[in-house]
């Protein structure tokens, strides 16, 4: 049997919003969601993105956070922590929505699907920026 790393806070001692130096399948550096896992940037065949993994005491099956270290680094306030927004028409920036009773996306205020609706996800670029930094900083010193 796989047991916790002693290192690992409980999910209750953790402050969403604060950045951790984490041990995990994709990420080193990632803040608390509040919730269930840390949102970090991983490189996937030279792409960046942001990306969520799963704190071990959440889902002992695909939680694969088994460490994480307080660096005292809160997200600024006006930075929503999330992955990405959610989706808007490509054509209109209007939010739309997905129903599975229709099978389709429809606009936010209305429920007839609409075939023409293109939704794309848009990455939080503020979350992004400011991780990037951090992990530039806190990852150039280890090198040295």
């Amino acid at each position: 049997m796989i047991q916790r790393n002693p290192n690992l806070p409980p999910v209750d001692q953790l402050i969403k919003g604060r950045v951790y130096k984490i041990k995990s399948r994709n990420l080193k550096i990632g803040v608390w969601d509040g919730a269930k896992g840390f949102i970090g940037i991983r490189t996937k065949f030279r792409e960046q993105y942001l990306f969520k993994e799963l704190h071990w005491d959440v889902d002992k099956l695909c939680g694969t956070v088994s460490n994480a270290e307080d660096l005292k680094i809160d997200v600024p306030a006006n930075i929503e922590i999330r992955e990405i927004f959610d989706p808007i028409d490509k054509k209109t920036k209007r939010r739309v929505l997905y129903s599975e009773k229709g099978h389709g996306w429809h606009f936010e205020e209305e429920t007839t699907i609409n075939k023409d609706l293109r939704p794309v996800f848009n990455q939080n670029t503020a979350l992004f920026a400011f991780l990037k930094k951090i992990e530039f900083q806190i990852l150039s010193q280890e090198i040295v």
